[in-house]
C-alpha cells in the first residue's frame, strides 16, 4: 500500500492582465488566454524582462522577485514532491504489520557534495553532473532510482522475494518464517499485486500455480465505480443535468450497489462450501438487483424486489387497505389504476428524491449499466463480495504522518523516515511499546525532554528563517528543483507509475510460474525501412544519394505550357 501526492496543476498566471483598451489589445489578450502553458509562461517572462530593463532600481528589485517566482513555477509545475516511498505489508488475519519495504532517492551527503561543487564553480547545469561527481565518503542513504510515483510495482516484487528468501543466505526461509500470500488485497492503481503473486510463484514452482489471487479493496472498488459515473456524466451531455446523473444521485446509486454486494457476501460465505445451486441463485439475484437499480431510479419498478423498492411497498400497502375496506370486488391492477395518484403522492412524501426519477431513455440506461458492469462481472463478484479492505495500511500511514508532519516531504535526507516507519510498525504490534521501553531503561516521564525539544525547534526555526532570505539558498533551491524535475521525467512515463483504476477487479491475477502480464509493458518502437535505400538506419535523413526523382505535389504553372501561351495570342 502506498500513499502518494497528486500532481500539481498549473496555477493561474502570477501577473495581473491589464484591461484591454482597444480591439487589438483585446484580441492579443484572448490569444494569450488560449495559449498552451509553456508559451504563456514564455510570453509572461518576456514581458517581465522588458519591464525590468526600463524600470527604476526599486521597481527592478520587485520585478526580479516576480520573475524568480515565475521561473520557479515553471520548473515545479506537474512535479511530484517527495523523496521516499514505503510499502507496508499487513496480515489480513492478525492485522499486524509483517514487513516494510523502503525506497529513498535522496541523500544528505550527495546534497552537500552538490553544494560544494556549486561553490567551487564546477557545475552550472544539472545535466552536466554524473554519478561519479557526487561520490562521497560514508553511507549513501539513496537506495533506489524509482520515484514515489513509480516505485510500488518494483517494491512489491522485491517484497515478495524477501518474504520467502533470506537475503543473508540467499536460501528459502524455514516453514515457520516464510510467508506465502494466497490473497493479495490492494487498490487497483498499479499492477503491483500481480508482480507480487508472479514473483512468489516463480520462487515456489508449479505447486503454487493457480493458488494465489488478487482481491480488490472494496473501498477503492466502489470509488472507481463512482468515478466512472462522474466521467460518464461529464463526457455525455444527455446524462448530466437536473434529474440525471447528479452528484447526490450518483452517491445514492453507489451506496445501494455496495449494499447489494455486502448482502451477497453473506450468502457467499454461507453457501460457498455447502450448496452451489443456492450460491448461483444468490449471485444471479445480486446482479439482477444491480441492473434493476438504474431502472428503479428512472421510474420503472417492474423488475424491483419488494424489499428494495419503496414504491412497491406503498403500492402493496394501499392495495391492502382498499381490499380490507371494499373487499375483493376489483383486481390488483384495477385498484392500482384507481389509486395511482394516491400512490404517487405518498411515494413523493416518503422517497429519497421526493418521487423525482431520472429522465433517461433506454440508450442512456445502457451507457450507465455498461459503466457499472464493466467492473462488476460474474467472474469477479465472488472476490469483490468478500469486502476485504486495505484500511489497515491507510491507518498505518495516518499514524506515520503524525510523527513526520507530512506525506514523504520531510526527513528525506537521512534514515529518519525509515526509523519512524519501524517505530510505527512496532507500535501497531504492541500498544504499550513506549511504556515497556521506558520501564526497561528506568526512565521516568518528565517535562525535561519536552522543553529541550521545544527550544531546539525554536532555534532551528529561527536559523531556517534567516537562511531562506539569503541568495545562496535561492540559487541552491532553484538548482535542486531543476534536478528533481530532470530526475522525474523518466518516471513520469514509466509504465509502472500510478494510474487510477489501472488494475481492474476482473483481473484475478492467479499465480503462474511465468512473468506474463505482471511485468510492466513498455512501448516498442516500430522500425520502418527507408523509402530511398530500402534499409533501416537511424534518423530521418538517408545517407545514400537519392535513387529516384522527387515528385513535387505542386501543379505546374500554366505559364510553362506552350499550348496555353499560344492560345493567348
Amino acid at each position: 500500500m502506498i500513499q502518494r501526492l497528486g500532481q500539481l496543476l498549473p496555477c493561474s498566471p502570477l501577473l495581473p492582465r491589464r484591461l484591454a483598451t482597444s480591439r487589438r489589445e483585446a484580441r492579443v489578450s484572448k490569444a494569450t488566454r488560449l495559449m498552451p502553458m509553456p508559451h504563456l509562461l514564455r510570453r509572461l517572462a518576456t514581458r517581465q524582462l522588458e519591464a525590468l530593463q526600463r524600470a527604476s532600481e526599486a521597481t527592478r528589485l520587485r520585478l526580479q522577485r516576480r520573475l524568480r517566482r515565475l521561473v520557479a513555477h515553471h520548473l515545479t509545475s506537474k512535479a511530484i514532491t517527495g523523496q521516499q516511498h514505503a510499502l507496508v505489508c499487513i496480515s489480513a488475519v492478525t492485522g499486524m504489520p509483517i514487513a516494510i519495504w523502503h525506497d529513498q532517492i535522496s541523500c544528505i551527503r550527495c546534497s552537500l557534495k552538490l553544494t560544494q561543487l556549486m561553490k567551487d564553480g564546477e557545475v552550472e547545469r544539472v545535466q552536466d553532473l554524473s554519478a561519479a561527481d557526487l561520490s562521497h565518503e560514508g553511507t549513501c542513504y539513496r537506495n533506489s532510482k524509482h520515484s514515489p510515483a513509480s516505485a510500488e510495482e518494483n517494491a512489491m516484487a522485491s517484497l515478495a522475494e524477501y518474504l520467502l528468501v533470506d537475503p543473508k543466505t540467499g536460501k528459502i526461509r524455514p516453514d515457520d518464517e516464510a510467508i506465502l500470500g494466497d490473497f493479495v488485497i490492494a487498490d487497483g492503481d498499479t499492477r503491483g499485486p500481480l508482480r507480487f503473486i508472479s514473483r512468489q510463484a516463480e520462487l515456489v514452482g508449479d505447486s503454487w500455480k493457480g493458488k494465489a489471487q488478487y482481491c480488490p479493496d472494496i473501498g477503492h472498488f466502489i470509488k472507481c465505480i463512482s468515478n466512472a459515473l462522474f466521467t460518464l456524466a461529464n463526457k455525455n451531455t444527455e446524462l448530466r443535468g437536473k434529474n440525471l446523473l447528479e452528484p447526490v444521485r450518483i452517491k445514492v446509486l453507489v451506496s445501494d450497489i455496495l449494499k447489494y454486494i455486502r448482502e451477497y457476501g453473506a450468502d457467499y460465505k454461507a453457501y460457498v462450501s455447502t450448496d452451489k445451486s443456492k450460491l448461483d441463485e444468490a449471485r444471479a439475484r445480486c446482479l439482477r438487483r444491480i441492473e434493476n437499480l438504474i431502472h428503479h431510479h428512472c421510474g420503472d419498478h417492474g423488475g424491483c424486489e419488494m424489499g428494495d423498492c419503496k414504491y412497491l411497498q406503498i403500492e402493496d400497502e394501499i392495495v391492502a387497505q382498499y381490499t380490507e375496506e371494499f373487499g375483493d370486488s376489483k383486481s390488483r391492477e384495477e385498484i392500482i389504476a384507481l389509486k395511482l395518484m394516491d400512490i404517487r403522492e405518498k411515494y413523493a412524501d416518503n422517497s429519497r428524491f421526493s418521487g423525482m426519477s431520472m429522465s433517461m431513455g433506454q440508450n442512456a440506461r445502457k451507457k450507465v449499466l455498461g459503466a457499472i458492469f464493466s467492473r462488476i462481472t460474474p467472474d469477479c463478484i465472488d472476490r469483490v463480495c468478500l469486502c476485504l479492505s486495505s484500511n489497515p495500511c491507510e491507518n498505518f500511514f495516518s499514524v506515520l504522518v503524525k510523527y513526520t508532519s507530512g506525506k514523504r516531504v520531510y526527513l528525506g535526507k537521512k534514515d529518519g523516515w525509515e526509523v519512524r516507519l519501524n517505530f510505527v510498525a512496532a507500535s501497531k504490534s504492541n500498544n504499550r511499546l513506549t511504556d515497556e521501553v521506558r520501564a526497561d531503561l528506568n526512565i521516568k516521564e518528565t517535562s525535561f525532554v519536552r522543553e529541550k525539544s521545544t527550544n531546539l525547534k525554536l532555534k532551528r526555526k529561527a536559523y531556517q528563517a534567516a537562511y531562506k532570505k539569503s541568495e545562496g539558498y535561492k540559487k541552491r533551491r532553484t538548482l535542486q528543483k531543476m534536478g528533481s524535475k530532470v530526475a522525474l521525467q523518466a518516471n513520469s512515463k514509466d509504465p509502472a507509475r500510478h494510474r487510477s483504476d489501472k488494475l481492474k477487479a476482473k483481473d484475478i491475477g492467479k499465480s503462474t510460474t511465468s512473468k506474463g502480464s505482471a511485468e510492466p509493458r513498455r512501448k516498442k518502437t516500430k522500425k520502418t525501412k527507408c523509402s530511398n535505400c530500402k534499409d533501416i538506419h537511424p534518423g530521418m535523413n538517408c545517407p545514400e544519394p537519392s535513387y529516384r526523382p522527387v515528385k513535387s505535389r505542386k501543379k505546374p504553372s500554366k505559364l510553362c505550357d506552350p499550348a496555353y501561351l499560344s492560345s493567348l495570342f
